[in-house]
């Protein structure tokens, strides 16, 4: 197990508010199911929701290293990738087996039975599903993940453990390979306070990244098994660097190191959103300044739109940082 860097957690998580979330879970996925079996007959190829470099090249560092030209701070320049010219795909013949399997997950979400609707779903992923089904699947899988996974529910991947004497957030999360802020989210924890005989549950597993420039998706698996997908903004003119990294010291509320000088957290003209994870690469030890951050533009996402870095909704990366320690593999690639 690698070293693991633990960033207090600067919001306190608030406590039982996973109820209503499980509700729009539930809207969500009957809604995701009724436009699919609305637009079944005219299925497209919409792949749905799913890093020392140049300076001239960097769109930012939580570090003080040259990064993203001012340039930048305008509106962001949306390439020709985001649309791609194609002909129209083949009408993929919906599979009615698969479909039904499919329907039974969410009446299983909206029962609340999520453990049930999340085998279901993952063995619907086994299958060779047309493109809309696989995507219409994942999206529900991944919220379905987040439901269990950042609440106090079980888990086939958690286990629990019992608070002793002495014990203290920062010390269990690196014993267990987590966050500080992943262990008072799932735990409905008001605060940092533990007392002896508390239950806390976690997820004992291994967490890996891999990001699909040419679809801007970001797939988070855990113990190489599909968790959630992300989508995301890469950068303008193929600047986002392909490669094997692994994640940095992670950042809540960073400063950006911009040419102009250093811009604080919640200035309008940081770009970096709520949170920053550095990624190192060992081969290319050139490549420096690249991350996975929030933004402070959501119309950016699903574009070119950076100037290397990958960017998601501050709702995702928040939802990432809390996931991913220091060391968690990353790859990019087309």
């Amino acid at each position: 197990m690698t070293d693991i860097y633990v960033r207090r957690f600067n919001s306190a998580p608030r406590g039982r508010r996973w109820f209503p979330w499980i509700i729009i879970l539930i809207l969500a996925g009957v809604a995701a199911g009724w436009w699919f079996m609305r637009s079944r007959e005219a299925v497209s190829a919409d792949p749905g929701p799913a890093p020392a470099a140049p300076a001239s090249t960097e769109e930012g560092s939580a570090a003080p290293e040259p990064a993203e030209p001012s340039a930048a701070k305008s509106a962001p320049e949306k390439s020709g990738r985001e649309t791609p010219p194609s002909p129209s795909p083949a009408v993929e013949a919906p599979d009615p087996a698969a479909m039904e399997v499919f329907r039974e997950a969410m009446e299983l979400v909206r029962g609340n039975r999520l453990r049930a609707a999340r085998d279901k779903l993952y063995g619907l992923l086994e299958r060779d599903l047309a493109e809309r089904l696989a995507s219409s699947t994942k999206n529900l899988l991944g919220q379905v993940n987040s439901a269990l996974a950042f609440s106090p529910r079980d888990m086939r991947e958690k286990s629990e453990y019992i608070v002793k004497s002495g014990d203290n957030l920062w010390e269990l999360a690196r014993r267990f390979d987590t966050t500080v802020a992943y262990l008072q989210e799932s735990n409905d924890l008001e605060n940092d306070a533990l007392r002896p005989g508390m239950r806390l549950r976690y997820l004992d597993g291994t967490f890996r990244v891999d990001v699909d420039k040419s679809r801007f998706i970001l797939d988070l698996y855990l113990n190489e098994r599909f968790f959630k997908r992300y989508r995301v903004a890469i950068g303008k003119h193929d600047r986002t660097p392909e490669g094997t990294f692994k994640v940095g010291d992670p950042v809540v509320h960073p400063d950006w190191y911009s040419p102009d000088g250093l811009i604080p957290y919640g200035h309008p003209d940081n770009i970096l959103g709520t949170h920053w994870l550095p990624l190192i690469s060992k081969d290319r030890p050139e490549l420096k300044g690249y991350g996975i951050h929030g933004t402070r533009d959501p119309a950016s996402i699903g574009s070119e739109a950076s100037a290397g870095c990958v960017r998601m909704m501050n709702k995702d990366i928040r939802e990432v940082y809390m996931l991913v320690t220091r060391g968690t593999p990353v790859v990019i690639h087309e």
